[in-house]
């Protein structure tokens, strides 16, 4: 039996309260990016074009569910979570791909370098959960903000951090970034969070975002092996070429099919940085070893669990209680556009406020098991 949907006002009244605050506060300064390079122009790909056009009408959303299984419904709750997420994320269009689970070893060993948070090397055991195969676009993010349950990325508002060559300044965000095909960005990580709910899942564990860029958990430095990024594979600053591979912006997901991980998910190397569920730990102690979310921010306000954004999964492992929090930072991974091949390794971990806004920074959802 299909369980009774929220109303439409209250649906609104609920979306609208999780509307993200502004931030004003100065992030940390940030290593400055290469400057591009004219041999550019000699790459072997064809760098797609990004249309200037007049933005697309809006996606429409489908208000009707999917199909309900005969079979009684284990919770009444999280059946019409799962009912209103699987009839967003088919109206967003977005496709998962399929993790299977297993256990892999999470980090690195013995580094003093850039990878000295990434320690100590751990074993992590990973359910099986599903995770979008692609950074979500701007088609996709912009379907949720016709719907109501979003907010619109700061493409205009100036809140967001752009590169102008010589250093990050709050501006407006270029066409060159905001394609349909390409990856939003400039959304904080509550926005993120909020999209991830509205199409049923939440944002990716550490764990699981790492277990996902190693081809499920194999060895592997990228997504596609040890073989050392370059513009082949990933959408990075790799030199001759510079920044964006020559373009300097984002480019379409799944621009470069060679960078897929073995499972076919793209761009988990480069493009653009995705947000996590994690907060920030300068190292893995006490870490937790099933894959879950490491965080004391385990509701954050998302809504209770009668409600169609109730995000599932989160929860404070007993480990926490020891740990000392950088509070207000959350984990991003994968690297982007605007920064070299090591920033774009598996392992490499990077961290942001919560409420930071960039043009390189966007997010992928999961849809954990059951």
């Amino acid at each position: 039996m299909i369980p009774v949907l929220p109303s439409k006002t209250l649906i609104v009244a609920m979306t609208l309260a999780l509307a993200p605050v502004a931030w004003a506060a100065e992030p940390a300064a940030e290593t400055a990016v290469h400057a591009s390079s004219p041999a550019a122009a000699s790459m072997v790909e064809a760098i797609p074009a990004v249309s200037t056009a007049a933005p697309s009408p809006a996606v429409s959303v489908s208000t009707a569910l999917p199909a309900a299984s005969t079979a009684a419904a284990a919770s009444p709750v999280l059946s019409t979570a799962a009912l209103w997420g699987a009839a967003n994320a088919a109206s967003a269009g977005i496709e998962w791909i399929a993790i299977a689970s297993g256990t892999f070893m999470m980090g690195v060993a013995n580094s003093t370098g850039e990878f000295r948070d990434a320690q100590p090397a751990h074993l992590v055991t990973i359910k099986p959960f599903k995770m979008a195969k692609t950074e979500v676009t701007n088609k996709q993010y912009k379907a949720c903000v016709e719907a109501g349950a979003c907010a619109p990325p700061h493409y205009a508002d100036k809140t967001c951090w752009v590169w102008n060559g010589k250093q990050w300044i709050r501006g407006v965000v270029g066409a060159e970034f905001q394609a349909d095909s390409q990856p939003v960005v400039c959304v904080d990580w509550r926005q993120a969070a909020q999209f991830s709910a509205w199409v049923g899942g939440r944002l990716p564990s550490e764990a699981e975002w790492e277990y996902a860029a190693r081809s499920q958990g194999q060895d592997y430095d990228y997504p596609w092996g040890n073989e050392r990024a370059t513009c082949e594979r990933a959408i990075i600053d790799d030199p001759p070429f510079g920044l964006g591979c020559g373009r300097r912006a984002t480019w379409p997901v799944c621009s470069k099919p060679k960078g897929n991980s073995k499972q076919g998910l793209c761009d988990l190397a480069g493009n653009a940085w995705e947000w996590t569920a994690d907060d920030y730990h300068s190292s893995y102690k006490g870490a937790p070893t099933d894959g879950g979310i490491w965080s004391e921010h385990a509701a954050e306000e998302f809504g209770t669990a009668e409600s169609r954004h109730y995000i599932h999964g989160y929860r404070l492992p007993p480990a926490l209680r020891s740990s000392k929090l950088e509070q207000n930072l959350r984990v991003k991974r994968g690297g982007s556009c605007f920064d070299t091949a090591v920033y774009a390794r598996s392992a490499y971990r990077d961290n942001a406020p919560a409420r930071e806004r960039r043009h390189r920074l966007g997010f992928r959802p999961v849809l954990p098991s059951p």
